[in-house]
């Protein structure tokens, strides 16, 4: 096996088996905190947003962490079975599952129009195809949040052409152990998108949340 498959296979094992254990997201989301901080002042995301959380993994802390502090109904998607049982079991041990839902889904296919904010984990893959989906689907006010790794650690991850890069309209420094940086881009990869799209409505995407649970974060 390949050294970059052979890493990234081993990052999602061992948040497979952190996942067992949801206590372990107090010390995880030490990690995220100020990383997602960023992110939402980045994509100026707030609870009237509908927020799409591609490559949540088994521990979908990211969109835990922007569920949690900005009151949006997060949508998260994996394309692992075993990650998404995983994530669905940790959001609901944390009693998150009428804000924060988890399907299966591949994020290159994806219809993302109902969504106003689209994040993109660092191990999204393939990376260019999916933020090229997004791109042409989405309407300019749609924000993509987009996580670069560090220049040593990138020959691990999707690569991106420097197309995109010029695309980004703004980024940020993160400054972290793998994360280099999030890049903001906007919807409209072509202008006939700006005005076919729907108005979001109300309500999760193809159907309705769980009722009746409490929106805090543990911790």
């Amino acid at each position: 096996m390949a050294p970059k498959k052979t890493v990234l296979k081993l990052t999602k094992q061992i948040e497979k088996v952190m996942a067992l254990f949801p206590w372990f997201f107090k010390l995880y989301r030490l990690y995220y905190r100020r990383i997602v901080e960023q992110e939402i002042h980045l994509g100026c995301i707030s609870c009237r947003d509908r927020v799409l959380c591609i490559g949540g993994g088994p521990f979908p802390c990211t969109a835990l962490e922007i569920a949690g502090k900005t009151g949006a109904r997060v949508h998260v998607i994996d394309n692992d079975l075993e990650a998404v049982t995983s994530a669905r079991r940790v959001v609901e041990s944390l009693n998150m599952d009428n804000i924060v839902r988890v399907d299966h889904a591949e994020g290159e296919r994806l219809d993302v129009e109902n969504f106003t904010v689209v994040h993109v984990a660092l191990q999204v893959t393939p990376r260019e195809e999916v933020l090229q989906n997004i791109l042409q689907q989405a309407s300019q006010r749609v924000r993509v949040l987009l996580r670069e790794p560090v220049e040593k650690y990138k020959s691990y991850y999707a690569p991106l052409s420097r197309e995109y890069y010029a695309r980004s309209s703004s980024s940020i420094t993160q400054g972290n152990g793998t994360i280099k940086a999030t890049m903001l881009f906007h919807g409209g990869l072509t202008n006939k998108h700006a005005n076919l799209k729907k108005p979001v409505q109300d309500g999760w995407p193809n159907g309705s949340p769980p009722a009746g649970r409490g929106t805090a974060l543990a911790g």
